[in-house]
This record gives structure tokens, sequence and C-alpha cells, in this order.
């Protein structure tokens, strides 16, 4: 699948990258993930736990997964700064006096530092607590992925795994819930990516771990990493008609069914069925055999990093670059599509309609117009004849793409698909 020409999605000569999780080097003091890569050669460099975390949203609290808009406790920076005793003596009255919120992250940030000081046996048995008595907390998460590290050898692998998956499956939008996803996924793709299409139930369970991964990196070096595997993922789960999977149905086309009827039916678009099945029109015949993958789409574009990503359910689908407006010329917040047009003309008030093909009609192949009162009004997702503003901030509002990338966009987002605008 196309992927915006900013992420390679060729199969060729990869190395292939061994996780060993959680490895605790002296008596269990504190976290250490290791990628051990296979004998000979390798260009892949290790994964630091520390990139899990965008720098700007945790500056100073170390290797804590705390929630993005949480409060941080005077302990926790003591504990980003490497004064544990300190920390632990701080946090202590914290579990008597603090509110619900500041006793749960003082108890998680205590047993951090009981780690780091070496009384293992404590930190375990207060990160059990919180994982069972606040399930229902992101910090649950975070005690989970503590616990993970702390099963040392070979023989606790199998249980670390487990409290890994727990992490990411039960809190798929914390920051500790993504940091499992990606060491899971991590884990995962190296043990299976060897063994062939054949283990494609793995392969996708592999996205589902990167994908819960993939929200939680904004700012990240790993996130390209994590793009352009999953971006070969999809071309193999989703964009190969022969693959089944467990998000895919196959359906043999009956006299009198349309295209149209099928992608009503299974929650799909038209497009994605043809571009699943690379098809070169809409046109079905009874008899035909075709895969359908149904979902809700839906779009984030993010200002900061001049990208927009498409989701299907939970599940990451593609990412592009695009270019934006200058300042709030481009307004952050929640809209819907409203319109869909291929091959736009240009409607400028007060001033003529440039036609579609017109050199100086800039909107490109496709238009995807948002509906919102107010700010964004009149702005949307357009093409760009000769790729001019992709990667800069220089439009009156919209969203510019490549022509491939947008009319790959048009066919996976129907009206309705609501778009998140993030600063």
């Amino acid at each position: 699948m196309y992927s915006g020409g900013s992420y390679s999605t060729k199969r060729g000569g990869g190395t292939i990258v061994l996780l060993v999780i959680a490895v605790i080097l002296a008596g269990g003091a504190g976290y250490y993930f290791l990628l051990q890569p296979p004998p000979g050669p390798s260009t892949v460099a290790p994964v630091d736990p520390d990139t899990m975390a965008a720098p700007e949203d945790a500056p100073d609290t170390g290797d804590l997964l705390l929630p993005p808009d949480a409060p941080r406790l005077p302990g926790a920076r003591l504990y980003g700064q490497g004064k544990y005793d300190e920390a632990e003596a701080e946090l202590e009255s914290y579990l008597a006096t603090g509110t619900p919120e500041e006793t749960v992250q003082a108890s998680y940030v205590l047993a951090m530092a009981k780690a780091k000081l070496r009384r293992t046996d404590e930190a375990r048995q207060m990160l059990r607590t919180i994982s069972e008595e606040n399930r229902a907390s992101p910090y649950a998460a975070s005690a989970l992925v503590a616990l993970a590290s702390l099963h040392a050898g070979p023989d606790a692998r199998d249980d670390a795994r487990a409290l890994l998956d727990r992490a990411w499956m039960s809190h798929p939008r914390s920051p500790a819930g993504a940091h499992a996803g990606m060491l899971r996924g991590d884990e995962l793709f190296a043990e299976h990516a060897a063994k062939g299409r054949e283990q494609h139930k793995h392969w996708s369970r592999i996205r589902d771990a990167y994908s819960v991964a993939l929200r939680g990196l904004r700012s990240s070096p790993a996130r390209a990493r994590l793009v352009e595997r999953l971006t070969r993922l999809n071309e193999y789960l989703i964009f190969n008609p022969r693959t089944d999977f467990s998000g895919s149905v196959f359906v043999e086309i009956e006299p009198g069914e349309t295209i149209s009827h099928l992608a009503v039916a299974h929650d799909s678009t038209m497009g994605l069925i043809a571009r699943i099945n690379r098809l070169k029109s809409t046109t079905i015949h009874p008899g035909q055999r075709l895969k359908i993958v149904g979902g809700k789409p839906s779009i984030v574009v993010d200002k900061r990093h001049l990208r927009l990503t498409l989701w299907l359910d939970d599940g990451f689908l593609a990412e592009y670059p695009i270019g934006i407006g200058p300042g709030e010329e481009t307004p952050p917040g929640r809209f819907t599509i409203a319109s869909r047009v291929e091959n736009p003309n240009w409607y400028r008030r007060g001033k003529p309609v440039i036609e579609f093909g017109h050199p100086d009609n800039i909107l490109g192949t496709r238009w995807l117009g948002f509906r919102q009162s107010g700010p964004g009004m009149g702005i949307g997702i357009h093409g760009s004849p000769d790729g001019k503003g992709v990667g800069e901030r220089v439009s009156a509002g919209c969203i510019r793409m490549h022509n491939a990338d947008v009319e790959e966009l048009f066919d996976m987002a129907p009206s309705g698909t609501v778009i998140n605008v993030i600063e």
C-alpha cells in the first residue's frame, strides 16, 4: 500500500530484531529492556525505553509511566532526578493524606523507588496491589509494566509477557499501555517475522499491539519504525485479497448485488473494497469472491508534525505527510467530512470558479470538505497538482496532500468520518 512517500514498504533484506524483555540487573533495581540482534551483521539500533514517551510530555520524571494529564507530585520529580531515598520519604506522606489520585500516583512512584533501591519484594507487593485494586486507573497499566520488568530470567518470561498483554489490552490509551504494546509488538514481530505469512494470526496480534503503541507515540524516534512495520502488516493482512484475518470476511457475489450494497452491509466503503480486491472499477459480477474489511474510519491531523493518520476502529490504516496553514489558520478541533468531490472545481468567494484541470486550480484530484460552523468553515482536505505546500505551513487553512495520497484517503474515508485536528 502506498504510504505517503515517507516510509518504505519494500520487504527485502530486513534485519529481524529479537526482544529480550525485562532483564533486571543487580537484583532487580530497575528497567533494562534489551534488543538482542540475531547472529550476523545488524543495522538496527537498540530501542531506548526512554524514547517511548515524548520528551515534551515527561521531561523530568525519568522512566515513570504517568498519565499525561496527571499533576506530578514532588516525589515523582525527585525520582526523575535519581534521588530515590528523598523521593521515598516525600511520597510516604501522600499515602495517608493525599487525594485518591495523589495516593495511587504516590504508591506507584514509591514502588518504583523501592525497586531502584533494590527492595524488590516490597516493590512487587505494592505494584500487585495497585494493579488489582485500581484496575480502572491508568496506573494499573503502569504497575503491570513495572511488574513485568521485575520478572527476570527465562523461567519468568511467560509471566512477564502475560503482564504486558494485560497492560496494553486493558489500558490501550495510557502511556503504559502504549509502552507495553511496543514491547510485546517488537517481541512478537521478531518471533514470527521469519516464519512466513502463514503466521497471519500472530501478525494480526502484532498489528493490534503496535496500533496501541502508535497512539501513545507522538514525538518518539521509534514512531517511524512502527509506522513502517504497521504499513507492511496492513499490506498483507488488509490489502492482500487472499489473506483471511480476524477483521475480514469473504463473500461470493449474488445476482443483483452491487459493491455499494456490500459496503453498507459490512460497514465498509466501496473504495476500500475495490482497493483490497485490486478492482479496476466498482463493477462486480455474480460468482465473484471478494474480501471485505469493515470498521469505522477516523482521522487524526497532527499540526505539530505535519501528518495525517487514518485509523480503522482502533487499528492503524495509513499515514501521510500534509501541509497546513500558518498559526491558527488550520483550527484545532473535531470535525466531520461533509462533502466528497472527485476532480473538484475551485470555488472562491467573490471570484470566478477555476475548473478542475486548470493550472491555477490548487485543489488537486480530490476534495474532502469539513462540516463545522465557526472556525473551520470552508476548509477541507485536498490534493495538490505538484505537491506544493505539502510539508509546509502556507495554505489558507486547508490540509494539503499529494494527489496519490488524497486519492487513497478518499477511497477509505466516507462522509461522516470524524477528523480530530490536534496542535
